[in-house]
């Protein structure tokens, strides 16, 4: 399953009202960030800006395998489990995508920003 307008909306809906999840499985173990923005960049891509404060610089200073879980609570809990990778970028490294995340959230100590590849899409079965 692709990432459809249905996902696209369900992640604008939880960047409004509550947080991402996104679990990094890289080889520092199995950490979870909770992600409080996140902007859609195209079918495959998301981006969310990130501070180094909870050293997810570290965590994903390479490629990882990752995966994010997306809900609506609201309509009957719909959930999808996005699979894919993930990867900190630093402001060096892209600076334009840094500097939109700065944008984004104005006032928040943002270093950089993880940029997520989405491979896989599973509609999640409720609790």
């Amino acid at each position: 399953m692709r990432m459809t307008e249905r996902v696209k909306e369900i992640i604008e809906m939880n960047t409004t009202n509550h947080c991402i999840p996104l679990i990094s499985m890289g080889p520092g173990g199995v950490r979870v960030f909770p992600m409080y923005f996140a902007r859609i960049i195209n079918e495959r891509l998301l981006a969310m800006p990130a501070t180094a404060g909870t050293d997810i610089d570290k965590a994903l200073a390479h490629t990882s395998p990752a995966m994010v879980l997306v809900t609506d609570r609201a309509g009957g809990y719909e959930a999808y489990v996005l699979e894919g990778n993930a990867q900190y970028v630093t402001d060096k490294a892209d600076f334009e995508l840094v500097a939109a995340m700065r944008n984004m959230v104005p006032g928040f100590p943002i270093h950089g920003a993880v940029v997520f590849e989405v491979k896989k899409v599973h509609l999640a079965p409720p609790p």
